[in-house]
């Protein structure tokens, strides 16, 4: 008894003292799209927050390294990451991924100069009047890729949104497709009030979708990560947290690098 009693104090002494252990490391590979993912935003945008959390409750640390769209789920895709984020859980990406349960779900809408809106539309075919202004390596829907692929709708094709908004004011395409919040945040932080009272948007939504954090198939571990995260993501939502940081996607905080980081599991405590 003597000598086993200092192998179970020390642990306890260890726990005590506030020693921390290490975490299992992830490693993700993503892209850059304010307000949800950039390097120079609070905790790295609302996406990455929301990942490293999740992920923080059960014991892993996590590391983003960053790529433009394309490459970013090419390079998970053969298994060079343990995940990438984020995409819509659709083919092609739910043929080669295990996807997570959702992030966030968000709403995209067309916009174009109120001197020239696009006053009705309900179909893709409605689109073939207009020159569009698309992003490269986003996903928007496949009958629209399709489309421009095919010449049925006249498109250029650009690697930013920011550079489709100043195409749009100088008159170069007709449309643009923007998530709503993504619009707002750019209006503010890049463009001019005068700029951004010439732009407006059609009501009806040209997209809806849940957005998720994939697991590539090719990896023998996915599933269990993949299960891994989703229960973190369902005690952050538990505890309280994940409305929070809602909350401040809706207030504009991660829009801006002005709030200091956090230090890594601060605001999430593990079981």
């Amino acid at each position: 008894m003597n000598k086993l009693f200092p192998l179970i104090l020390l642990p306890l002494l260890a726990l005590s003292a506030g020693i921390a252990y290490p975490q299992t490391p992830v490693a993700i590979a993503t892209g850059e799209y304010p307000p949800f993912t950039a390097q120079h935003l609070y905790q790295g945008g609302f996406i990455h927050h929301v990942i490293r959390q999740a992920f923080a409750t059960q014991g892993y640390k996590v590391s983003f390294s960053y790529f433009p769209w394309k490459r970013n789920i090419s390079l998970a895709r053969r298994g060079k990451f343990q995940a990438s984020a984020y995409w819509v859980c659709e083919p092609p990406q739910s043929e080669d991924f295990f996807c997570s349960e959702p992030l966030y779900t968000g709403t995209s809408y067309l916009y174009f100069l109120k001197q020239h809106p696009v006053k009705n539309w309900s179909d893709l075919q409605d689109l073939a009047a207009y020159h569009l202004g698309i992003t490269r390596g986003y996903e928007y829907t496949e009958p629209l890729w399709q489309a421009v692929k095919s010449g049925r709708i006249k498109a250029d094709i650009v690697n930013t949104d920011q550079q489709n908004i100043e195409k749009l004011l100088a008159g170069r395409v007709d449309v643009i497709i923007l998530g709503h919040l993504e619009a707002s945040v750019l209006f503010r932080e890049k463009f001019t009030e005068a700029e951004a009272a010439l732009i407006g948007y059609h009501p009806k939504p040209f997209q809806t979708a849940s957005v998720h954090l994939l697991f590539p198939k090719v990896l023998a571990n996915s599933l269990t990560l993949q299960g891994t995260f989703n229960k973190g993501l369902t005690q952050l939502r538990l505890s309280g947290k994940l409305s929070q940081y809602q909350e401040n996607l809706k207030n504009g905080r991660y829009g801006s690098n002005t709030f200091p980081l956090e230090k890594e599991n601060n605001d999430v405590k593990r079981p």
